[in-house]
């Protein structure tokens, strides 16, 4: 997962709190729109927010697709 956010432009920010699985977190601005993808790599789960909005979820073999879709509306 981490090579498919990358690959969307998402730069490595920090870890977050162990108490929550300790996930990676990216980020990337799009047309001045901040956006965090939280990436659990043991869990195989993320999700894409902005502006404390929940804009998407999924498994590792949608994370492409469901941004990309998103960032075409």
């Amino acid at each position: 997962m981490i090579e498919q956010a990358e690959q969307l432009g998402f730069k490595y920010s920090r870890k977050g709190c162990p108490c929550s699985g300790t996930p990676l977190i990216y980020t990337t601005k799009k047309d001045g729109t901040l956006y965090t993808l939280t990436i659990w790599e043991r869990r195989n789960v993320w999700q894409l927010k902005s502006k404390g909005y929940l804009l998407a979820t999924g498994k590792a073999e949608n994370l492409t697709d469901k941004i990309k879709s998103l960032w075409d509306l």
